[in-house]
């Protein structure tokens, strides 16, 4: 369980070790986690190409379509169950897919992109970000997926005089932090807050909160203010729902 209001990152504090993609000073926690004993607690524009090697699959799906991507809108309810998709492995992460209703609907330079404008369709993007940040350059990745702000422009401005380095523990593999479930804050169809919970190596778990904004119709990342995200340590999976590679909680 964890509580709001706690603020900080035990991805970078004592007893914890991270393995992630540093875009200026934004730390993507998403890729390697080692929760140690401390608690903490808190409640160029490119043709595109069509997805095809997930099964499509969805909410109840409203047959009204909206955007470039074309995608359903679907159903504006918070997923209070993970729905039964098929996740696919993207870089070092393994990631929910259903490009035929909730995205990833088709590739921008090899990112996924295309997302329904809907609840779900903002937690996998969320989830997307942090899969394609273990195989996606830096400058990409904030040009293609991260939302249009000024902490956006200075990623970016990082990202592109080399000031951004991929940081990789030596005693640890991205590819053994999965997600383990979510939590949808709050939504509108302007914006999301969404929770990830990951899980590490030996089963410690940790949530990351995350913004996404609707914009040029798609979500997009908002990189936070500082560009430090927040993540806290998870000691239940009250409150959470629970979300694995392989199907329904």
């Amino acid at each position: 369980m964890v509580e709001r209001g706690y603020e900080g990152s035990p991805f970078s504090g004592p007893g914890f070790i991270a393995s992630a993609v540093l875009l200026g000073t934004l730390v993507l926690a998403a890729l390697f986690v080692v929760i140690g004993a401390a608690t903490h607690h808190r409640p160029t524009a490119s043709a595109t190409a069509p997805l095809s090697h997930a099964r499509p699959g969805s909410p109840k799906a409203n047959a009204r379509v909206e955007g470039r991507c074309s995608l359903p809108v679907g159903s504006q309810r918070v997923p209070t169950v993970g729905p039964a998709l098929e996740w696919v492995t993207v870089g070092q992460m393994e990631a929910p897919q259903a490009p035929a209703s909730l995205g990833p609907q088709r590739e921008q330079t090899g990112i996924g992109v295309c997302f329904a404008h809907n609840p779900t369709g903002s937690l996998l993007a969320a989830i997307n970000f942090f899969a394609q940040a273990t195989v996606t350059s830096p400058v990409a990745l904030i040009r293609t997926l991260a939302a249009a702000t000024p902490e956006r422009q200075l990623a970016l401005t990082q990202a592109r005089d080399g000031q951004n380095q991929l940081l990789q523990d030596s005693d640890g593999d991205p590819g053994d932090v999965q997600v383990t479930g979510y939590q949808i804050v709050d939504y509108t169809p302007a914006q999301a807050n969404v929770d990830i919970v990951l899980e590490g190596p030996g089963g410690q778990l940790a949530a990351v909160q995350c913004q996404l904004e609707w914009q040029s119709d798609d979500w997009k990342f908002v990189i936070p203010p500082g560009g430090q995200l927040v993540s806290t340590q998870v000691t239940t999976m009250d409150g959470f729902v629970s979300w694995t590679a392989g199907g329904e909680a």
